[in-house]
């Protein structure tokens, strides 16, 4: 009898282990969406954890990634898998994660971490240049962009007389340009149609004209590619114990700006004269096309007079919700236009000329709204990065995330930080009509 009791209790635990083998808790951890995963520091890596886990709350990003091809080793791939492990969508072993399919793919690319201080904002434009690389590789099979258009070496996609290749004229805000690209069935100009359509999503244009103040010669509109704007702070005399926000900021970004020594073919036709002309201008800046995804870089950093680097810690206000049409090209140079013609003094004003124009333009084009804010702690010389990232899949949560250490936060929270960069993504048009108040 004592036997049977002993071979049925050994039966029952075998049956047990079996179990636990087969069906027990698994070392790979699947989370709910939206549960945030924290990031193994490897060294002073704590820049890396920091932009990945901002890339993650882009969605535009997101699609992009979703949309190229999973090359096994390239950039993309490691940044789309890192992606999907830090929103929960894929399993892992452990509590944290190492990014080291990251770092490997970065390698290939000839960047390695070198020991001390790095900066995420550097990192930012060193993975975006890698994944353009990657996309020009994978879609022009040998072919290069800058030699399929002629392009010249400072990058620029148009010449001086602002010409245009590929872009939707719906998307963007200046003068359409020249569609032509000779014969659309060549295999060069299917390339170039390919390629414009996997831009990346934090791509847009910035436009710069002259205008002559002797002759009113306006010069060609120039367009440039950007990737992040980088925002400067005002003098401390300035602004010291003044309200600063990002609006601020940003009007001193496309405020109009004095040039001297400009040759100007208006005054040299106007003079009969054969020689060029110098005349002193006024150089307006605006946005061209805007991308999905905005990237703010505010320059903290300053120098003394005696050459010595100062970080610089005033609080920046910024929206959850921005409004980036003010600063378009039509809404620049209307503006520019309004205060050129000399209204009463009651229209003259700032206030007076932005009723104007959102009276005339009362629907919102480009509302964007914020999903991470990465914040520098420390000095110059040392620190630690952080981040502050809205859920991907429960927009209304926010999550501050530290290496591995995460926590829930809050809107609130994030607002109030001592911004270094911001990340906005573009809301649809339908959204966009009936959204909120969101130019501060």
């Amino acid at each position: 009898m004592d036997s049977q009791i002993v071979f049925f209790c050994g039966t029952v635990v075998a049956l047990a282990i079996g179990a636990f083998i087969l069906w027990g808790p698994s070392s790979h951890r699947r989370r709910k969406p939206g549960y945030i995963v924290g990031l193994v520091n490897v060294g002073n890596s704590c820049f890396i954890n920091t932009l990945l886990q901002t890339l993650a709350s882009c969605s535009h990003l997101i699609d992009w990634l979703s949309s190229q091809k999973r090359i096994p080793g390239s950039l993309a791939d490691a940044v789309c898998t890192t992606i999907m492990v830090l929103n929960g969508q894929q399993p892992i072993e452990g509590e944290y994660y190492t990014p080291s399919i990251v770092l490997k793919a970065l390698k290939l690319h000839g960047w390695v971490i070198s020991a001390g201080e790095q900066d995420a904002h550097e990192l930012f434009h060193i993975i975006i240049s890698a994944l353009k690389d990657e996309v020009q590789a994978t879609s022009f099979m040998g072919v290069s962009i800058s030699d399929a258009l002629g392009e010249s070496s400072n990058d620029r996609l148009f010449h001086l007389r602002g010409h245009a290749v590929g872009f939707n004229p719906a998307d963007v805000d200046a003068p359409e340009p020249p569609k032509t690209l000779g014969n659309p069935e060549t295999a060069v100009c299917r390339k170039i149609q390919e390629h414009f359509k996997s831009v990346l999503p934090f791509q847009g244009l910035l436009t710069s004209q002259l205008k002559c103040l002797s002759c009113n010669h306006k010069s060609p509109l120039l367009y440039d590619k950007f990737d992040s704007l980088s925002l400067s702070l005002p003098s401390l005399g300035g602004f010291l114990f003044k309200r600063l926000t990002l609006a601020h900021l940003l009007d001193n970004y496309v405020s109009t700006e004095t040039v001297k020594g400009v040759e100007c073919e208006g005054c040299s036709q106007d003079q009969k004269c054969s020689r060029a002309i110098k005349s002193t201008a006024v150089k307006t800046l605006a946005f061209g096309k805007l991308p999905k995804c905005l990237c703010f870089h505010i320059q903290r950093t300053t120098w003394q007079p005696n050459g010595e680097a100062v970080k610089r810690y005033d609080h920046v206000e910024f929206p959850e919700f921005l409004s980036m049409d003010p600063y378009t090209f039509s809404q620049v140079y209307k503006r520019k236009t309004l205060c050129e013609l000399g209204h009463s003094a009651q229209e003259g004003t700032k206030d007076g000329i932005n009723e104007r124009l959102s009276s005339s333009h009362a629907r919102i084009r480009h509302l964007y709204r914020l999903v991470a804010v990465i914040v520098h702690t420390g000095g110059v010389q040392s620190g630690h990065f952080i981040t502050y990232r809205r859920a991907p899949f429960r927009e209304h949560c926010w999550y501050y995330a530290s290496d591995h250490d995460v926590r829930e936060s809050s809107l609130q929270e994030a607002m109030q930080a001592c911004a270094y960069m911001l990340f906005y993504t573009k809301l649809s048009n339908n959204k966009s009509s009936s959204g909120p108040a969101v130019h501060s």
